[in-house]
């Protein structure tokens, strides 16, 4: 695996804040297949990282402000051989009821490809952090 060395404050990670809306799903998943490009990682490669971004993107959009608005905070960095990428809305908690439950196989798809997964309730709303091995394929 090469190192992060391009050009700027900090080449090995990325940190936006997004708005809640459909249209930054792909945005994160752009984000963070461009940090994995500048760490010389393939993002084709790393599908499964890319789709678990999505999933925990998704999950704060859809349930995360049930009444809409607000702000989703997408945070990645490569440290070694390992991608840790957090999702925190600010908005009703993990806990609240939602008219969008689903059967849960967002997480479950998360949990397949990392090697570590932590669900944070924070005041106000949730934190998911994902690590990933990049050694591995």
């Amino acid at each position: 695996m090469g190192t992060c060395n391009a050009v700027g404050a900090d080449p090995c990670s990325v940190a936006v804040r997004l708005p809640r809306e459909p249209a930054s799903v792909p945005r994160a998943r752009r984000l963070v297949a461009d940090l994995l490009g500048r760490g010389h990682l393939d993002p084709a490669d790393r599908s499964g990282v890319l789709l678990s971004v999505s999933e925990a993107f998704t999950n704060a959009v859809v349930h995360g402000y049930p009444h809409g608005g607000g702000d989703i905070d997408l945070s990645a960095r490569i440290e070694h051989s390992l991608l840790r990428v957090s999702i925190r809305d600010y908005g009703v908690g993990a806990g609240a009821p939602s008219s969008h439950r689903g059967p849960g196989y967002g997480m479950l798809l998360i949990k397949a490809h990392a090697v570590d997964l932590a669900v944070r309730e924070c005041d106000p709303g949730t934190e998911v952090t994902m690590t990933f091995d990049l050694a591995v394929r």
